[in-house]
């Protein structure tokens, strides 16, 4: 709950204690107008309270939790996205494009794991035939190097406890272990045994925690999954210094701060890059609100003399154009379709699938369309609203979100509502 509460505007040591820090950035080749290329920065970390697997992410890693883990934490696991030119740079605003170079994104870049992971099961088949079935590990190792790799610097999380929800979604209750004996294990539900928890007789950590079979209250599947990180805050803060490490030599990302007493900011330290002034940036609406950073090329790469002869470029950097101005640089080209890409202001996703933060960096064409709530005023894809009812919405008509909508609130309170 703390780390919900404070991760959208505020940050602090305990709600760092629940959540992963991310960094992102994009890439553009540039085009001859804009003068090589130029990388745009999240100074501020993306922050996520809970890890969340999709119906895809079942079949993708066999059940396995441990495989997906690895997959999303380990540094060698960055997604990078290549996009095409119609995705195109950055650089655009409403029917202004600024930049027709291509560009690339890299993004989910862990920069800081939490003490508490909380694992999230997508299951929108729960008490059916095809229900999910994980398999949940005693423990996870997100950053192990494999075989041979240094065991001290391996990140372990033991297995604590389990959220539980029952069929109908309407009731939740909480296995766990005391943390000072393994060896016994509690089940609270506070509408049985006058609201205390119980041992569980007869109970194991092998039947009653780990695996894809475990035993479980009647009606009831798990919800979601909660890992200690072995070591704490110590764990956490020698993480930090290493990734921060890692990322300066990978990718000449720099962060703000040595520990994580406060939020670290991202920043580009690269000799052949300096950063451009914010009110440079005149394809944004409010470049100087903007929470990121753009960096450009200092000078163009070198190019041989005129009498050597070159049979083709060397490398892909010898391609680049030559090195123009770009202060206040406006290039007006024929309008994409706006259907095409997001709303070019600043705009923040708040999403029930999980994407959240400025919309600018989290949202991508191929997850859909997006509605804005006229009472909150997040944005969220229109296929991830309850019952389709965003989907033919009449023009001018207001919309109010799941989260802001009274009666899909009052629903969820009775438990009353429909699988999505």
């Amino acid at each position: 709950m703390l780390a919900r509460l404070e991760y959208q505007s505020k940050y602090s040591r305990a709600s760092g204690y629940f959540m992963t820090l991310m960094a992102d950035f994009q890439q553009c080749m540039g085009c001859p107008e804009s003068g090589g290329t130029h990388i745009q920065i999240t100074n501020t970390l993306r922050r996520d309270a809970v890890f969340q697997l999709q119906a895809s992410d079942y079949i993708k890693y066999d059940g396995l939790i441990s495989a997906a883990c690895r997959e999303c934490f380990c540094p060698g696991k960055i997604l990078t996205r290549p996009t095409s030119v119609e995705d195109g740079c950055w650089r655009r605003r409403e029917t202004m494009i600024f930049c027709t170079g291509a560009r690339k994104e890299i993004r989910n870049i862990v920069v800081s794991l939490p003490v508490i992971l909380a694992i999230e099961i997508g299951d929108e088949c729960i008490g059916q035939e095809d229900q999910q079935c994980w398999d949940f590990p005693p423990t996870i190792s997100p950053d192990s190097g494999g075989a041979g790799s240094d065991k001290e610097s391996v990140i372990i999380y033991d297995l604590v406890g389990y959220v539980l929800i029952n069929y109908e979604h309407s009731h939740f209750a909480v296995r766990y272990i005391c943390s000072n004996d393994s060896a016994t294990i509690y089940t609270y539900d506070s509408m049985r045994h006058k609201g205390y928890p119980i041992i569980e007789k007869k109970a194991t950590f092998n039947t009653h925690m780990v695996g894809r079979d475990i035993i479980l209250p009647d009606g009831f599947t798990i919800w979601e999954a909660f890992y200690h990180l072995r070591g704490g805050l110590a764990a956490q803060d020698k993480f930090y210094k290493t990734r921060i490490e890692e990322y300066q030599d990978c990718f000449s990302l720099s962060f703000s701060e040595p520990n994580l007493d406060k939020l670290p900011h991202a920043l580009l330290q690269h000799a052949s890059y300096k950063e451009m002034q914010k009110n440079d940036r005149n394809w944004m609406a409010n470049p100087a609100q903007s929470e990121t950073a753009e960096y450009v090329s200092i000078e163009p790469p070198p190019r041989p003399a005129a009498s050597t002869p070159v049979e083709g470029p060397e490398s892909e950097e010898e391609t680049s154009p030559p090195l123009v101005n770009t202060r206040n640089l406006t290039i007006t080209i024929p309008a994409l379709p706006l259907s095409q890409y997001s709303p070019h202001s600043d705009f923040d996703v708040n999403c029930c699938c999980g994407a959240t933060g400025n919309g600018n960096v989290v949202y991508y064409q191929e997850d859909g369309e997006v509605v804005q709530c006229d009472e909150c005023k997040d944005w969220s894809h229109i296929t991830c609203q309850r019952d389709g009812r965003a989907s033919n919405l009449p023009k001018n008509k207001p919309f109010l979100c799941d989260s802001c909508d009274p009666e899909i609130i009052k629903a969820a309170f009775h438990g009353r509502l429909k699988k999505r």
